[in-house]
């Protein structure tokens, strides 16, 4: 005896479907709908550690009496990747009336620190072995963005990409970095 056919309705096509087809479907459906469920919890889930990350990284910035003089803030941080802002005003600017290249170095510094940090174990220090700068424009001023990515952790190194915008959204400078563990630390996760 052979199972009753089902029909079911797809955008106005009608197809004949077993019993056993249609508990495939319901199957395909179930699990479909689970995985959306499972995505939507491991997203929610990301953005809440995003937001503890945040919150965190906030903490330590306040504590840097230097970033708080240069005026750096944190915008966003997530494992690899770290946006810092600054207002510019007239004490970041140099003789020629624009921002100074060691302001932006700075920043970009900082926002590839962060973003290093991110990939390490906790409680490792870092320190910056390189940093090399191209200025592609000059930024005469107003809100400045420093977008940090890491390209690699390896071993002993991190390495950094910064890229800072200019208040118009326009690539100023970008900026590589190599980070390594400070006196007494190493990157590689204790065994």
């Amino acid at each position: 005896m052979s199972a009753p056919a089902v029909t079911v309705n797809f955008v106005s096509r009608r197809a004949p479907l077993t019993l056993a087809g249609s508990v495939l479907l319901l199957l395909g459906v179930i699990a479909a709908t689970a995985a959306c469920l499972e995505y939507r919890f491991l997203e929610d889930r990301r953005a809440g550690l995003e937001l503890k990350l945040a919150a965190a990284t906030r903490r330590h910035l306040k504590e840097s009496r230097a970033i708080s003089m240069l005026g750096f803030d944190l915008e966003a941080a997530s494992p690899g990747h770290a946006v810092l802002r600054m207002d510019a005003r007239a004490r970041h600017k140099q003789l020629n009336g624009v921002v100074h290249g060691g302001i932006l170095a700075a920043m970009a510094d900082t926002a590839g620190a962060i973003a290093a940090y991110t990939t390490v174990a906790k409680g490792t220090a870092l320190a910056t072995i390189e940093l090399k700068i191209n200025y592609l424009e000059a930024v005469p001023g107003g809100r400045i963005l420093a977008d940090a990515r890491v390209l690699r952790t390896g071993r002993n190194f991190v390495v950094t990409e910064c890229e800072i915008f200019d208040q118009k959204g326009q690539l100023a400078a970008k900026a590589l970095l190599t980070f390594g563990a400070a006196g007494g630390h190493s990157l590689q996760k204790n065994r």
